[in-house]
């Protein structure tokens, strides 16, 4: 397993990969630990199949679910951009 992970690290370092995306319900330690290891952020794309409570307390939607999704590509983007 570790030596997929290096070699994950290094694939992203030579693709200069500039952020590593992850599901809501993920186990976030991978992405957390190749986001490190290349200096990178992590962000948080919704697949809209799963609903934590939280979303369903807080009305949310599927339109607004794929609305923050939109949010997360955007800040994608802008990091390429200003790269």
């Amino acid at each position: 397993m570790q030596k997929t992970r290096t070699g994950q690290i290094y694939t992203g370092k030579e693709k200069k990969v500039r952020a590593v995306l992850a599901t809501e319900l993920s186990n976030r330690k991978i992405a957390e630990t190749i986001a490190q290891a290349l200096n990178v952020p992590v962000l948080e794309l919704h697949s809209t199949s799963n609903l934590t409570q939280e979303d369903f307390d807080n009305g949310e939607t599927y339109i607004s679910l794929m609305e923050r999704n939109l949010k997360v590509l955007e800040k994608l983007f802008i990091i390429e951009e200003n790269e």
